[in-house]
């Protein structure tokens, strides 16, 4: 299974070159490392689990009289270590595709805009404890998450090489569960089918401002954001991404409220190749995640 998705990967990265060779897009390859952990709140009886994601992403963008037009594809998996029961793990692969795009006006205005779509497959061994004899069941399941993210800015210049761009951003998340049993040797229990919807409103601001340091050509970026979940599912099990041209979001956790901040750096290795490095952190009540991405991307222009 492990060799079906490698080399799946591998002709997803070949489809890349050929199509952007075709249209003159620009191929870009990134992958992802991220760390998530979710305490306890309050009384509840979930206590939380802390969740490790890697994956690749490839794709191709593509610029016409300013504008941006870009689609992207790849595979992450994660590994959820609960805190619910002893033992309780669960390991999550997601196979990912987003479109998105930039329009751009006078001024420096701009509205991003992204669709994204993963199909998530689950497997899990869980642990449960009847009249103190522990029980070990284990359940696979599929599900989906499908996701939209608009996001509008304003560039100001200052100081000759510094540009600050003030933006807010819309997200909509919807995830989908399937009714699923947990199976031991013995018995079999039945789960319902579990939907989640989540509506997250942002608004935040990036510094950028361009670098010759260590010899290298490029330009670093710092950004801060405020969200609120004005519609939210505080009942969390896993942790959920959506994939973006730029890495990976969350898609949820127990409170509505977040601070994220974050710090990128672009260099130019070589005349038509950029390599992009970034780390992105969010915080919320009881629960922290941890996003680095490395990023490639070829200019046929």
């Amino acid at each position: 299974m492990h060799l079906v998705k490698l080399f799946s990967c591998l002709a997803l990265t070949l489809f890349a070159l050929e199509a952007s060779a075709e249209t003159g897009g620009s191929p870009w390859m990134y992958s992802v490392n991220d760390w998530v952990k979710q305490k306890q709140v309050g009384n509840s009886d979930y206590l939380g689990y802390t969740g490790k994601t890697t994956g690749v992403l490839i794709g191709i963008d593509k610029f016409c009289r300013g504008d941006e037009l870009g689609f992207g594809l790849g595979a992450t998996q994660t590994r959820n270590i609960e805190y619910t029961n002893r033992d309780f793990n669960n390991r999550i692969f997601r196979y990912h595709a987003l479109v998105y795009g930039k329009h751009n006006w006078e001024c420096h205005n701009y509205l991003k805009w992204l669709l994204s779509a993963s199909y998530n497959e689950t497997a899990a061994d869980i642990p449960i404890f009847i009249n103190r004899d522990e029980v070990m069941v284990a359940t696979k399941y599929h599900g989906y998450t499908v996701a939209t993210n608009l996001e509008r800015g304003k560039g100001y210049h200052f100081l000759d090489h510094y540009v600050i761009t003030p933006r807010t951003y819309l997200q909509y998340v919807h995830l989908d569960q399937p009714t699923y049993k947990l199976i031991n040797n013995n018995s079999a229990w039945r789960l319902d089918n579990l939907t989640k919807n989540y509506l997250t409103i942002g608004i935040g601001a990036n510094l950028n401002w361009p670098t010759d340091a260590w010899r290298c050509v490029g330009m670093r970026e710092l950004r801060i954001a405020f969200t609120y979940d004005a519609v939210s599912n505080t009942d969390v099990t896993n942790a959920n991404y959506v994939a973006t041209q730029y890495g990976l979001l969350p898609a949820c956790a127990a409170k509505r409220y977040a601070f994220i901040t974050g710090a990128s750096f672009t260099y130019v290795l070589f005349k038509c190749l950029d390599l992009s490095l970034s780390y992105d952190f969010t915080i919320r009540s009881k629960f922290t995640d941890n996003i680095i991405v490395a990023k490639l991307k070829y200019s046929l222009y």
